[in-house]
């Protein structure tokens, strides 16, 4: 019996992961010059002039539907050229509100910078890029946290004089509650067989 229990609370984990959306990697690409313009790159680059943290440059990709239940765990890698011509480097997403409970769609809109009350920014995450002192580039690779599972994900990025290449994968992730208590409740239900 304790190895039908077993099985259970194996199969309940495995419906439970299955039903978790798969990973989702998109790669961007900027070139930006003297000024603080992106002058070329991969998809549509949008300045954000009215972020409370001063001027962005993003580009979205779209997630999945928003589900404040799930957590999010974005990978980020780039490399940049010059590393020391980049002010900052970063993330944001859209708001739970943004686009109301079934979101807007992919071909729906990401918020815009007049939208700026449906938008996160992972600001005070400071990414310290290693610069190699003989070609001056630089490169980055880590994991970012989103509190919820947000539609829209965004690069967001600001300096001058640079070209930067790179690759975001983004995660959805069960609530860190919602594991514990299945396996909670599992280890319940064996124990409670052996009495």
């Amino acid at each position: 019996m304790q190895k039908l229990l077993l099985m259970v609370l194996a199969v309940t984990l495995c419906l439970t992961a299955s039903v978790i959306a798969q990973p989702i990697s998109d790669n961007f690409f900027a070139e930006v010059d003297q000024s603080g313009n992106v002058i070329e790159g991969s998809g549509d680059w949008y300045l954000y002039d009215q972020a409370p943290s001063g001027e962005w440059w993003n580009t979205w990709f779209y997630d999945h539907p928003p589900d404040p239940t799930r957590w999010k765990e974005v990978d980020l890698t780039f490399c940049v050229s010059p590393a020391d011509a980049v002010s900052e480097v970063t993330i944001n997403w859209s708001t739970v509100d943004w686009g109301g409970p079934g979101g807007t769609g992919p071909a729906g809109p990401f918020p815009m910078p007049g939208d700026e009350m449906y938008i996160e920014r992972l600001i005070d995450y400071g990414i310290d890029i290693p610069i190699d002192p003989v070609t001056g580039e630089g490169a980055w690779a880590g994991t970012l946290p989103v509190p919820y599972n947000p539609e829209w994900i965004s690069i967001d990025l600001r300096g001058f004089d640079f070209t930067i290449t790179g690759c975001i994968v983004h995660d959805c992730v069960p609530e860190p509650a919602t594991m514990g208590l299945l396996a909670l409740g599992g280890l319940a239900v064996i124990r409670r067989k052996r009495r």
